[in-house]
């Protein structure tokens, strides 16, 4: 089950940005704001994700994926893919008594 999240701007900030810069300016000022809400939410997730979970870095990075949307006003996806993850992202180690164990959760 995948969790997608949109990212974007009032309509009243959006006027209010038109008002104080020109059009380009205004332009380039809501796409930057969104660009960067976006990435900090998805480096929080991605924190928040490490934190409760002893999984490596780069299996959350690969299912936690943010992008901008191409439209006007400008607006960000975050996604949260459902993908099931391999016990092999997991930190293992050998047992005493001959097999593996793997932790799923901080102690």
């Amino acid at each position: 089950m995948a969790v997608i999240t949109t990212v974007s701007l009032d309509e009243k900030q959006i006027a209010n940005l038109r008002n104080l810069l020109s059009p380009a300016q205004a332009r380039q000022a809501q796409y930057q704001a969104v660009l960067r809400t976006s990435k900090s939410i998805a480096a929080e997730a991605r924190r928040t994700a490490k934190t409760l979970s002893t999984l490596k870095a780069s299996a959350i990075n690969d299912r936690i994926i943010g992008r901008m949307l191409k439209t006007d006003p400008p607006t960000a996806e975050l996604r949260v893919s459902g993908k099931s993850i391999p016990l092999i992202n997991y930190p293992s180690r050998f047992t005493k008594r001959g097999g593996m164990s793997a932790t799923t959760a901080p102690n």
